[in-house]
């Protein structure tokens, strides 16, 4: 079973780096990783190029921007029988692919999906679920980040990213490209299992409430209320998420952390406009 690594990168080399070597390390090794690189520049050709004695990679380059964009290019290039699309500032343990690699023998499923920790302690980009479940509409976010997704390629068939959603993209709407694609293939009967005990390693992305985390919470908070949209979810589901974030602005007043307040208000304020306005943001460009 050989797996396809599609790897969307733009300005990061250290951490593509560190990626790398994860994968020298990896006890499962018949795999390929797709680099696709949207830089405008090189820097990433000495660091590949360290790499091409201890990996199999292909090294792609992209013009059009967003994550969404890169991994569908990337789609089209993987001859492995499992596709996933790490970060590319992830690191995979050690044993990640042969575990990954067991349960696809053992379970007659379409995909997997697995939870990520924080490789210093710090706190995760999601919070995960506790316990195996079968992925749905309503638990998907608790289920589902887009660089732990492990899919069938033949199930995948010609469903690919919506290049409108997802870091990057020529919109607003930074966020839910993974949960979109995998809502797709269930639409079309394929399984998803959630496995919470296996896990990659992606740092946190929100160190601090700073204007960059600020302007963040703002896009991504535009990204999921444009797929709570999309994929007509119930209104008291929509509800929730918002009042999430309305308890985060709160608890944030308590604290007398004024750029936490803005954080949580902005992504507050991203979920509304996302939600009630997604055409608007689709043909805005940044």
């Amino acid at each position: 079973m050989k797996f396809s690594l599609i790897v969307a990168t733009l300005h990061r080399t250290s951490e593509v780096d560190s990626l790398l070597t994860s994968l020298v390390n990896q006890v499962y090794n018949d795999f390929e990783v797709i680099i696709v690189d949207q830089n405008s520049d090189d820097r990433l050709d000495t660091i590949i190029k360290s790499y091409s004695k201890t990996l199999k990679v292909t090294h792609t380059h992209c013009e059009s921007k967003g994550a969404s964009h890169a991994r569908n290019h990337g789609i089209e290039l993987a001859t492995g029988e499992i596709i996933t699309f790490p970060d590319d500032d992830c690191e995979y343990p050690h044993d990640l692919l042969s575990e990954i690699y067991k349960e696809f023998n053992n379970v007659k499923i379409s995909g997997i999906s697995v939870s990520s920790h924080d490789k210093n302690g710090g706190k995760g980009i999601a919070r995960f679920a506790k316990e195996r479940k079968i992925i749905t509409k309503l638990n998907i976010y608790m289920t589902c980040v887009e660089s732990g997704i492990f899919i069938r390629n033949k199930c995948l068939g010609n469903v690919r990213f919506d290049e409108e959603l997802g870091i990057g993209s020529p919109t607003m709407l930074w966020s839910d490209e993974g949960p979109d694609l995998l809502l797709s293939l269930i639409k079309k009967g394929e399984k998803f299992l959630f496995i919470p005990e296996l896990f990659f390693y992606h740092p946190n992305p929100v160190k601090s409430y700073d204007e960059k985390s600020i302007i963040r919470s703002y896009r991504y908070g535009c990204g999921r209320g444009a797929y709570l949209r999309k994929r007509n979810y119930p209104l008291w589901f929509v509800f929730y998420v918002w009042l999430l974030y309305v308890a985060g602005v709160l608890i944030a007043l308590f604290q007398l952390n004024p750029n936490k307040v803005k954080y949580y208000y902005h992504g507050l304020v991203g979920r509304v406009a996302g939600y009630f306005f997604q055409k608007k943001f689709k043909n805005t460009t940044l």
